[in-house]
């Protein structure tokens, strides 16, 4: 991060998104998968976590919130055989009946909340 931070211009800005995994899908992860899950760091996937790893880089903090819509994050596992796979392949349909869900009644954008499918923080370096 701190590479990234150092890269930037006064004025210039830095923009980091990673997925939330603790959000609608962790029930699935925990149950099916969660050898994905010890591949993240689920610590930082709040977002008050997520803008303390940006506080050394003396960056002026422009917004730092779940972006997105729901995401089930079956996606990953649905070619997989076995029970795992089976269930990923039923969460990616109903994702699907879930983003047209969402396209139709929440055009003017989703409320922000622990369930969107990613955090972000955008910065902007002032000095």
């Amino acid at each position: 991060m701190a590479l990234c931070a150092n890269l930037l211009k006064p004025g210039g800005y830095l923009v980091c998104t990673i997925p939330n995994l603790r959000g609608v899908c962790y029930p699935f992860l925990w149950l099916c998968a969660r050898d994905h899950l010890k591949v993240h760091n689920c610590a930082i996937m709040r977002k008050s976590s997520f803008q303390r790893i940006f506080e050394p880089f003396a960056l002026d903090v422009r917004f730092c919130g779940y972006v997105g819509t729901l995401d089930l994050h079956g996606s990953p596992f649905i070619h997989e055989r076995g029970l795992r796979g089976f269930a990923a392949a039923g969460l990616d349909r109903m994702q699907d009946v879930l983003d047209h869900w969402m396209f139709l009644f929440y055009k003017g954008g989703f409320p922000e909340s622990r369930l969107n499918a990613n955090v972000a923080f955008v910065g902007q370096r002032t000095s």
